[in-house]
């Protein structure tokens, strides 16, 4: 509870002193198009990010591995085709 009463001071903080309301955890401001905050602070652009984080990992929770592993199935069923990956 304490914790969360730091975040939501260091929020108004930076609010007040910049005259914006600027996410917690990263750079973004209410400038940023379509942004939108949480009771905690954090912009939506963040909560995205931890989910993505949460469904495909990261480098340090498999992520790599599910990357190759899609990589691997695009090529098998690209096998034998003009194109064989998707560039993003």
């Amino acid at each position: 509870m304490n914790s969360h009463r730091h975040r939501m001071n260091d929020w108004n903080c930076r609010t007040l002193l910049t005259g914006l309301r600027i996410c917690t955890r990263c750079i973004y401001d209410e400038r940023t198009a379509s942004i939108s905050f949480d009771e905690h602070g954090v912009c939506n652009y963040c909560r995205q990010i931890d989910r993505l984080t949460e469904e495909y990992g990261n480098r340090d929770r498999g992520g790599k591995a599910k990357l190759d592993a899609i990589i691997d199935e695009i090529k098998h069923d690209g096998a034998g085709r003009r194109y064989d990956c998707v560039i993003g």
